[in-house]
């Protein structure tokens, strides 16, 4: 619960017509690539995810979906021609925000072409914020 008078983020200490003003500081963030994962194809019969390097676990990543619609689930579920998330052909997943985590969505993201063999492509990144 916030207290009255409770600042709920850093004060710089500006002033407007002799008032203080408290902005909030934003957080600076450094962006760590990686090499991307191959092209992935996402058939009609059998769910497939990217293969990661070993090791390797982005917290954010843009996936473009090349050819043909797929659909695609994070939570384990093994996504069908009815089942999971669509995405039509030339459309993409954003998964930037730097305030969210996206690892375990990432590491779960599985895919299946509904209308072909769909092919994507994955940029994935680390952010990692700067604590100052």
């Amino acid at each position: 619960m916030v207290e009255q008078g409770q600042r709920l983020d850093y004060p710089i200490g500006d002033t407007v017509d002799g008032q203080a003003v408290q902005v909030t500081k934003l957080p600076v963030y450094t962006v760590v690539g990686m090499a991307p994962p191959a092209a992935l194809s996402a058939t009609t019969a059998t769910p497939v995810q990217f293969a990661l390097s070993p090791g390797a676990k982005p917290n954010h990543a843009i996936i473009s979906v090349e050819t043909n619609s797929i659909r695609y689930t994070i939570n384990g579920q093994e996504p069908t021609s009815a089942v999971g998330i669509p995405v039509a052909a030339g459309g993409y997943i954003d998964w930037t925000d730097p305030a969210v985590d996206y690892s375990d969505m990432i590491q779960k993201f599985k895919v299946i072409g509904v209308s072909g063999t769909a092919t994507l492509n994955m940029q994935p990144r680390i952010w990692v914020a700067n604590n100052e």
